[in-house]
């Protein structure tokens, strides 16, 4: 199964109380195996995790558990020193099971009474006496013993203060009637059809912090004694009335419980029928803890996870939820995704990929909304999360069509070489500053340039085609992949219409026809958009190739009160056409003093005086442009800082209306002064 499955932890624990009762009962407490911390609790703690991840990570699907450990080390799904104590332990108990075996001639686990047999098995494991041996034995069950109730233990036995540690809540602790606690049971418990204790259950609510007592306690009658409670099966049913209670306290720590529950009611009803689901937020108090408080934070990832509720699987462990990945990262994880597929199955492998991306977009949003790490960041490890995706799909249509065509190759020089092909990124893409509703402005190039361009086939089953149309229905390929939407979404909605010529020119144009088009035939604008162009996918060389051609269309010589002109004029037909702000309002992005503005200021000075400075064409992201513009005194050291601030600050306030959901018009009280200073510096420059 691609699901974690958290319905095998509870079969995991009640198999093993059973064991646990029956080793009791024959008096098994120094059973090295079925004991306390024995080898089944580490078999079941290894198994767990097979049983649980096994399905979408296929390392885990093996027999052997020190070589499961070490794939648990790998991933990084137990800390290191746990895991390697439990293998400690575990070889440890194995070879004292050898010596038992091998000295009674029988299968036993049983250890020894009589003090001489004691002494012999002390020795035999590199002990001087029986005493030292049996307390450092002692110690690594004890320690095996720990990490099994740990990971089986129930949420009600987790320290609810603070979930992230791994500390066992004491038992026996006193109960009041004003607990969260308490409240919280009482309350689920008590609501049914009838009407009479809701003062009861509103001041449960109250006390519990929830400021819309009646409202909740409402929803929850709704809830609880609607048709889709009454329809679920007995397990569903009892794993939901112990995920209730919990769900009650973990809203009542948020800063609005009404808020939260309200939007985990949104979720509930789509996973109710699903037991599995249920499953986990009522056995893991961390991603119950974690669910709550990315709701109560974000409209995004509340609509994210009802509509693709495997997403909860990612709250398990905040260790990786809230990691900052680099690029390699991201690209190796993505290749541990995708291993183990069959290269011609293409529904699973987009299957595969549209999963990793919404799970690595939640990764970020989860970031983002805890403030861990700057705009910046975020924006990076969003380009990157789509950079390593359309590598990969580049690379699944590739296959595609060499499969039915073989590999595209051309004369140059009268040499025979193979083609190559590779995707520019412009826009947000481009210029590093993707965001969560970022669509992707894509450019594709090939260098299929040379004489008798043609493929070349392999098999009786390919057909030898023109390296052009070899390209051309790459390129195709490549954007139905991303663009068609599915069951489970779509991947990315790709934009062309950046190409030459626009819609109406070829989907892939060859480097020397790109070249000749930038520099006879396209419009000032497009050299605007080419400011944040960024070869992502394709060899070093052709990579290297279509950087120097894009440096030098934007380093041509230019007269400088021309550009200003007609950069003035395309933005101010924008102003007209795009910015849909009212009396009151203002789009943060294309209203006077925005966004566009500081865009359009960057991108007049780049091609205004490349030619003469051309450390701004090294980047192509508007921070480091400012930065070089600051660096060669086209702009104050003043200027240049306050518009990459405020850059910046509209970008981070874009990104939280986007994780609310909302537009970009907000009231034109946001901002006041920082866009009036923009405009400031935009006569001053233009």
């Amino acid at each position: 199964r691609i699901y974690l499955d958290f319905g095998a932890i509870e079969h995991l624990r009640e198999i093993k109380a059973k064991i646990s009762q029956e080793a009791h009962y024959r008096g098994a407490e120094n059973n090295i195996k079925l004991g306390v911390g024995g080898i089944r609790d580490i078999e079941f703690i290894v198994q767990s995790f097979q049983l649980v991840r096994g399905g979408r990570l296929l390392a885990l699907q093996q027999r052997h558990l020190l070589a499961t450990l070490s794939v648990l080390a790998e991933h990084e799904l137990l800390e290191a020193s746990i895991l390697k104590s439990l293998k400690q332990a575990y070889e440890c108990l194995r070879d004292v099971e050898n010596r038992l075996q091998m000295w009674q001639e029988q299968q036993t686990h049983q250890l020894p009474t009589d003090p001489r047999t004691q002494q012999s098995l002390a020795a035999s494991m590199g002990f001087a006496d029986w005493h030292s041996f049996s307390q450092q034995l002692a110690q690594h069950r004890q320690f095996v013993a720990a990490q099994f109730a740990l990971i089986f233990a129930a949420p009600d036995e987790i320290n609810s203060d603070n979930p992230h540690q791994t500390q066992i809540k004491q038992t026996g602790e006193h109960e009041t009637e004003t607990s969260p606690h308490y409240l919280a049971h009482t309350l689920w418990q008590g609501i049914n059809t009838e009407s009479d204790h809701q003062p009861t259950l509103q001041h449960a609510l109250k006390t519990l912090g929830f400021q819309l007592a009646a409202e909740s306690l409402i929803q929850l009658g709704h809830f609880k004694n609607g048709n889709r409670y009454a329809r679920l099966t007995d397990i569903a049913r009892e794993r939901l009335d112990t995920l209730m209670p919990r769900l009650l306290q973990a809203c009542s720590r948020q800063g609005s419980p009404d808020v939260a529950l309200q939007r985990a009611f949104t979720v509930l009803e789509k996973i109710a029928g699903r037991s599995g689901y249920l499953s986990l937020l009522a056995t893991e108090a961390v991603t119950l803890q974690q669910f709550v408080r990315l709701i109560h934070a974000s409209t995004w990832i509340t609509k994210e996870i009802r509509e693709h509720p495997m997403l909860l699987d990612e709250l398990l462990d905040p260790r990786q939820l809230y990691r900052v990945e680099d690029r390699a990262s991201l690209a190796a994880q993505l290749n541990d995704e995708l291993k183990g597929v069959d290269a011609q199955d293409t529904e699973t492998i987009m299957e595969r990929l549209r999963h990793f991306k919404r799970a690595q977009v939640l990764r970020i949003a989860a970031i983002d909304v805890m403030d861990a790490i700057p705009l910046v960041s975020v924006s990076d490890q969003l380009s990157w999360i789509a950079e390593v995706i359309l590598q990969a799909v580049q690379h699944l249509a590739w296959t595609f069509v060499y499969e039915k065509h073989g590999t595209p190759y051309c004369l140059r020089d009268g040499k025979k070489q193979r083609s190559e092909f590779a995707i520019i990124a412009y826009g947000k893409l481009g210029g590093l500053e993707l965001s969560y509703r970022s669509d992707l402005d894509l450019v594709f190039i090939h260098n299929d340039t040379g004489e008798q361009s043609a493929t070349q086939v392999v098999s009786a089953t390919q057909k030898s085609i023109d390296g052009q149309v070899f390209f051309m229905r790459l390129a195709q390929r490549i954007v139905a992949l991303c663009n068609t939407l599915s069951y489970s979404g779509r991947l990315y909605e790709i934009d062309t219409r950046l190409r030459p010529n626009g819609s109406s020119g070829l989907l892939v144009s060859s480097v020397r026809g790109f070249e000749r088009y930038q520099h006879e035939q396209a419009w000032l604008w497009e050299h605007q958009a080419l400011v944040r162009a960024r070869v992502i996918t394709g060899s070093a060389a052709l990579q290297q190739t279509v950087l120097a051609l894009r440096e030098q269309v934007l380093a041509k010589s230019r007269e400088p009160h021309r550009v200003r002109r007609e950069v003035r004029e395309m933005r101010e037909k924008m102003w007209r056409s795009l910015d849909k702000s009212k009396a009151g309002e203002v789009d943060l992005k294309q209203s006077a003093g925005g966004i566009a503005d500081i865009e359009f200021m960057v991108q007049y000075l780049v091609l205004a005086y490349a030619a003469d400075y051309p450390s701004l064409l090294t980047f192509s992201d508007n921070i480091r442009i400012l930065a070089a513009c600051k660096q060669e005194g086209l702009l104050s050291a003043a200027e240049a800082d306050f518009l990459s601030q405020t850059y910046q600050d509209l970008r981070a306030y874009l990104h939280i209306l986007a994780l609310q959901e909302q537009t970009t018009i907000v009231s034109d009280q946001l901002f006041m002064q920082e866009r009036q200073a923009v405009k400031t510096v935009w006569q001053r420059l233009m």
